[in-house]
């Protein structure tokens, strides 16, 4: 939620700082290169909008403003459509629209710090993620022994996961989680239901039933899913933990 907030922030900073320096030919502008691309962002954002970014570490900044602003970025400045700016990325080695816009906000990001840009480390860093990719989906299609070690890697983790999630909701731990309440021919109505867990079966907890969000869909709920004596069956990742604000 943490997330979703201060990028809904951010972009909406940035909405309110564009506009109230740069003029209509500011904004239709495309920059043609990475430097071109830095000084632009920087006549584009205001002072307490740099001061606000330089408060984020750089991990931070790069991950809030990918699908806002970064859109923005990629759309306006044609990176998707092979514009000037994506032709001289092309030219250094980097491909996807996705990847430019990383270097261009890394690097407007430094400059703001007073960091290197470390322009070659960055190129590196994708080339290589693209190289491994590629090989990996190499691999994937010829190489039996390899994927076995997928697999196995996967299933690890994600008994990994199961495990963690079981540390965290404990037996006797009070959870919420979303069950159907409508099936067959009228099927996909969903409700809330709270309980108490009881035992764990592999991945799958045995959940006492303590309460409905909605007790008039009992009926339902009864009707779609597998419940005997007031107890269910349920994946342990639809899990939540209940606290004293749910309502029952």
């Amino acid at each position: 939620m943490r997330h979703i907030f201060l990028t809904l922030s951010f972009f909406a900073i940035c909405i309110g700082a564009y506009g109230q320096n740069p003029t209509k030919e500011d904004w239709k502008y495309r920059p043609v290169d990475l430097e071109d691309a830095v000084r632009h962002m920087s006549k584009l954002t205001d002072d307490s909008t740099k001061q606000w970014i330089k408060s984020l570490d750089e991990t931070e900044y790069i991950g809030q403003v990918h699908f806002s602003q970064g859109m923005w970025i990629r759309n306006t400045w044609h990176l998707w459509k092979g514009g000037e700016l994506a032709s001289y990325f092309n030219s250094i080695g980097i491909q996807h629209p996705d990847d430019m816009s990383g270097i261009i906000f890394r690097c407007f990001y430094r400059e703001l710090t007073g960091n290197p840009w470390d322009v070659e480390e960055q190129i590196e860093y994708y080339q290589t993620y693209w190289e491994n990719a590629e090989e990996h989906q190499r691999r994937m299609e010829t190489d039996t022994a390899y994927v076995r070690q997928q697999q196995e890697a996967g299933e690890k983790r994600v008994h990994e996961f199961y495990e963690k999630r079981k540390l965290e909701l404990p037996i006797g731990a009070k959870v919420r989680f979303v069950v159907k309440n409508k099936c067959g021919a009228f099927s996909g109505g969903y409700t809330v239901l709270f309980g108490r867990i009881l035992e764990y079966k592999d991945s799958e907890s045995l959940v006492e039933i303590t309460g409905y969000r909605e007790p008039k869909k009992a009926n339902g709920v009864e009707r779609c899913n597998d419940i005997s004596e007031n107890k269910i069956l349920v994946d342990i990742q639809d899990l939540q933990e209940a606290d004293d604000t749910d309502n029952r």
